[in-house]
């Protein structure tokens, strides 16, 4: 394989710039294609000689990785923390990180990362996705609790998080001249509630109405994971 071709691609979200040299340095060709999944794969299957290629690791590489790992002899990933050589550069443009990429990889200088299998990589996103759930969550039911604590309304903690206890708090807010809700319910009163504005009131009913969304979406991303 003393042709092989070495290819540098720099990634965007709207284009893919690639570099490509001999294994001397000279440069055969450099250009652009989109980032859509068919334009690098119909550039790839197009070209004239087996390559090796490497890109840095960002939000886009992992689709074309997979779109372009068939035709490469190698694909490389470089670890974006450790490529100094493009990130401290003083003047970055798209076709000089593509070329310094591609020189990397010619002395064999690229510090490279993992590149997990398609199905960990889906799997980490919906465990990301979930988390990030979870933590909306948690922030609408914090806020809830401090519009509470802003406004004088006593409430239960650990009782909070309950739906039949917020529907009844929610209640109450609604009807501030009962002033609570009936001891035989098993929950204290509040105490009069007629001086939370209105405004309050509303902000409280969407933020519970976006907790239970964000509980009910986390739980459907793990009841699919767990089919």
């Amino acid at each position: 394989m003393s042709n092989i071709e070495y290819i540098g691609l720099d990634i965007h979200r709207k284009s893919v710039s690639y570099c490509r040299k001999r294994a001397d340095g000279e440069v055969i060709a450099e250009g652009r294609v989109a980032a859509r999944a068919d334009a690098p794969r119909q550039w790839a299957a197009g070209l004239p000689s087996a390559w090796t290629g490497a890109m840095e690791a960002t939000i886009f590489t992992g689709w074309i990785y997979d779109v372009l790992k068939p035709y490469a002899v190698e694909l490389q990933v470089g670890h974006p923390l450790r490529m100094e050589a493009i990130t401290k550069a003083k003047k970055k443009c798209d076709r000089g990180s593509a070329s310094t990429i591609c020189d990397l990889l010619r002395a064999n200088l690229l510090p490279t990362c993992t590149m997990l299998p398609p199905e960990l990589r889906e799997l980490r996103q919906v465990l990301r996705f979930r988390n990030k759930l979870v933590r909306e969550a948690v922030r609408m039911h914090n806020h809830c609790a401090g519009l509470l604590m802003m406004n004088g309304v006593p409430y239960e903690r650990v009782k909070l998080h309950r739906k039949r206890y917020f529907t009844k708090l929610l209640e109450a807010l609604e009807e501030p001249a009962e002033g609570g809700i009936e001891a035989s319910s098993g929950l204290d009163a509040w105490g009069p509630l007629d001086h939370v504005p209105e405004a309050v009131r509303g902000m409280l009913a969407m933020g519970r109405h976006s907790y239970e969304f964000f509980e009910r979406a986390q739980q459907r991303l793990l009841a699919a994971l767990q089919t």
